[in-house]
């Protein structure tokens, strides 16, 4: 099994020249298409985050429930004595 391992960091030099020479509308379109991709990884990640938070909340309702009716079991079994 090889492992490689690409670096995805762009330089500042590549990142000059790379656009130089296309027109404005295609500069503008791949603009577009970059903040369209980057709007949609933002909410796909705010959708992940608010659904671990909901099941976060679940879980603790969960353990709050339980541990108030092993507390009102332990009242009575105290009144009870």
């Amino acid at each position: 099994l090889d492992v490689i391992s690409v670096s995805l960091t762009l330089t500042e030099e590549y990142k000059s020249v790379i656009l130089a020479g296309l027109p404005p509308a295609v500069i503008m379109d791949i603009c577009s298409r970059a903040m369209s991709f980057w709007t949609y990884q933002a909410s796909q990640e705010l959708g992940y985050h608010q659904a671990m938070a909901r099941s976060q909340k679940e879980k603790i309702r969960l353990v709050e429930s339980r541990a108030s009716a092993t507390l009102a079991d332990m009242r009575e079994r105290l009144k009870g004595k």
